[in-house]
């Protein structure tokens, strides 16, 4: 594959993951980041597109990079992460990055959220013992 092969695909993946090519502060940063991280790293075999997902939601988390987590949401929705499943990806990088992360992240996926029209349900009180959490 060429250079020119992983641009075009890097492209076409960017622009399926929803994430908009922003005003090149240095040319042709957009052609080298359609090549190398979308073309190069997301279009690599062995990892699903969703589980790549989760990963650069987490990532992106723990960082607190709202600008580039927001699109980010767009696109796992669009890859068919449920609203659930993005919430609980912040829920689990918070447990390594401090819960401040989870709420502000979270926060900015429920503006997408709304956005789209989608709500998350809230769950119902947990009431298991310290036996049943224990045994799991």
């Amino acid at each position: 594959m060429t250079r020119q092969d992983l641009r075009k695909r890097g492209a076409a993946l960017r622009e399926r993951l929803g994430v908009a090519v922003k005003d090149e502060a240095v040319p042709g940063f957009a052609d080298f980041a359609a090549e190398v991280v979308y073309g190069g790293v997301w279009d690599r075999p062995n990892l699903a597109l969703a589980d790549r997902m989760v990963c650069t939601l987490s990532a992106l988390s723990v960082l607190q990079r709202p600008a580039e987590l927001k699109p980010m949401i767009g696109g796992a929705l669009d890859l068919g992460l449920t609203p659930r499943n993005i919430l609980e990806v912040f829920m689990q990088s918070g447990l390594y990055a401090g819960f401040g992360t989870t709420e502000a992240s979270s926060a900015i996926a429920k503006a997408v959220f709304a956005a789209r029209g989608l709500s998350v349900p809230a769950e119902p009180p947990r009431d298991d013992t310290n036996e049943a959490l224990d045994a799991r």
